[in-house]
């Protein structure tokens, strides 16, 4: 894929000409800013070769001249077109002067001042380009790792997602974007994502839950399927990911030896407890409510969601 871009890159440069790279060492960040207002090949090529070689005043001044707006309003144009292979590098180009802001600490903060930021690097992932939401994943993983409101606009930027599409489920996209890969390196990015999600999730309890979410949406099975392919990369994300739930599922062992990541062995362990008291009336009753919740009715999700916060204020 990638040497598909430098081939398509390449024939821009022969059939008009052009030196991807002309814009001037000294030029200003204003200057800069002014030139994305004309989306070309040309443009975002040497505004990205200018973002990874400036320092970090230069990136601070490109800001303040509203810089990272602009771009996002470029990406934005760009992702709503009928995207040809103009558009479609175009949008690339773009994306990865996002990502040579965002690799300044100044450009990270300049997301999480501004949250809406996150939501529209979210959309860009509707496109078929692999290359495009492979970069999109990455800087997501970025902004997981850089600090915990980082973190929470991730996961919002997901919720939100899911709400404009009209999705059940806000990891779904993630998911199903690693079941449908088809390009390695891309499916070691979406696992890559979900990890960082995980280890950027210090409470406990909300790990778990977390990671119960991904599992639910079929994750294990994906994973199974995905260790038959020989590649490093995505080997050593498999391999974090199943460390990762195996240290937690320790934890989650009670000293009766209580298997809670077990449905079967959680069930037991509390019909043995409530089966002779009072208690096992109660519990029958709640089963015989939960077989009246339509699982195919998406109200069923906030059904589920209301009874687990209300067990665990309960408790």
């Amino acid at each position: 894929m990638a040497n598909k871009w430098r081939t398509i890159r390449h024939k821009f440069a022969r059939d008009g000409n052009t030196d991807f790279e002309t814009i001037s060492s000294d030029a200003s960040a204003e200057l800069c800013v002014r030139l994305l207002s004309s989306p070309s090949v040309q443009n975002f090529s040497g505004i990205k070769a200018k973002l990874k070689s400036s320092p970090s005043e230069w990136i601070e001044d490109f800001l303040s001249h509203a810089g990272m707006e602009v771009l996002f309003e470029c990406l934005r144009r760009l992702s709503n077109r009928k995207i040809g292979i103009v558009d479609a590098f175009l949008q690339l180009e773009c994306v990865q002067c996002i990502k040579a802001v965002m690799n300044s600490k100044a450009g990270l903060t300049c997301i999480i001042e501004h949250g809406e930021y996150s939501r529209k690097l979210v959309k860009a992932l509707d496109t078929d380009n692999t290359m495009i939401k492979k970069q999109v994943f990455e800087l997501l993983s970025a902004l997981c790792l850089y600090s915990e409101q980082g973190y929470q606009l991730a996961i919002d930027a997901l919720e939100n997602y899911k709400m404009t599409k009209g999705q059940r489920y806000r990891f779904s996209l993630i998911v199903n974007e690693l079941k449908n890969a088809e390009v390695v390196p891309y499916m070691s990015a979406c696992l890559a994502f979900i990890n960082t999600i995980l280890i950027s999730t210090d409470d406990f309890d909300e790990r778990v839950r977390l990671r119960n979410e991904f599992v639910g949406l079929g994750l294990l099975d994906i994973l199974t399927k995905l260790r038959h392919l020989d590649d490093d990369d995505l080997a050593v994300q498999i391999d974090v990911f199943e460390e990762r739930r195996l240290d937690d599922d320790d934890e989650l062992m009670l000293p009766e030896g209580v298997n809670l990541t077990s449905h079967i062995d959680v069930f037991h362990a509390v019909f043995k407890r409530v089966s002779d008291k009072p208690q096992g009336m109660n519990l029958l009753s709640i089963l015989q409510n939960f077989l009246m919740i339509d699982e195919e009715s998406p109200i069923s999700d906030l059904v589920w969601e209301t009874i687990e916060k209300l067990v665990k204020k309960a408790v």
